[in-house]
């Protein structure tokens, strides 16, 4: 059985934005000859991208949600001053007919 993360490294498997792919790896960008990783300008680019591909369609239903929300925050506070206006000409009219009572 080998040891999970251990052993020699066979290759330097990267996937499309410098990340490596081999497990129990956290190396991002290539390797320089130092031994340090520097991430390639292009994979960052890619990553960004990606993320925006990603991440607009989401931002834009929230939005939508938001706004949604809104409206019905806009209905329900009409709602409420109507019931407040009706709940006032009531009391009112109650007093009204006590007096004359």
């Amino acid at each position: 059985m080998k040891p999970k993360g251990g052993g020699a490294i066979q290759s330097n498997k990267m996937d499309k934005y410098g990340t490596s792919k081999m497990p129990g790896r956290q190396v991002v960008g290539r390797q320089e000859d130092s031994g340090g990783t520097e991430p390639s300008l292009g994979a960052i680019m890619m990553g960004i991208q990606d993320l925006k591909t990603t991440l607009e369609p989401k931002l834009e239903a929230v939005t939508v949600d938001v706004s949604l929300l809104r409206a019905d925050f806009q209905k329900m506070s009409e709602k409420v001053t109507l019931a407040e206006t009706h709940n006032n000409l009531l009391q009112s009219t109650s007093k009204k007919l006590e007096e004359q009572v």
